[in-house]
């Protein structure tokens, strides 16, 4: 079975179901980490389906950017290069030589 990564919009969640009408459309959202603009629809059988081409994909960042002074640690080298880099990821850097601090860049 595939995942279709879709949630109800903040405006319809914990509210009192609503029945959608035969042949009608709603706008869903999408889980957090997913982008897209998801829309059910019911069919004139009465089938709730995700309309094709409304679905929800998963979100990715960049390519790690870099920094003045600074180079990914080979840690976070290593792993955004084996992994693609998604939200809520960190990438953290070593500073180069006579300079100090943490660096880190965080995937939004």
């Amino acid at each position: 079975p595939r995942t279709m990564h879709w949630a109800l919009p903040a405006s319809e969640a914990g509210s009192r179901p609503r029945w959608l009408p035969l042949c009608d459309r709603m706008e869903l959202g999408c889980a957090a980490g997913y982008a897209g603009r998801p829309t059910l629809r019911c069919d004139p059988r009465g089938e709730l389906r995700i309309v094709e081409g409304t679905s929800c994909r998963e979100v990715m960042c960049a390519v790690p950017p870099d920094l003045p002074h600074a180079r990914p640690s080979s840690h976070s080298r290593n792993a955004s290069r084996e992994a693609a880099w998604k939200p809520g990821m960190r990438v953290g850097y070593v500073c180069d030589e006579g300079y100090i601090g943490g660096p880190v860049r965080v995937c939004q």
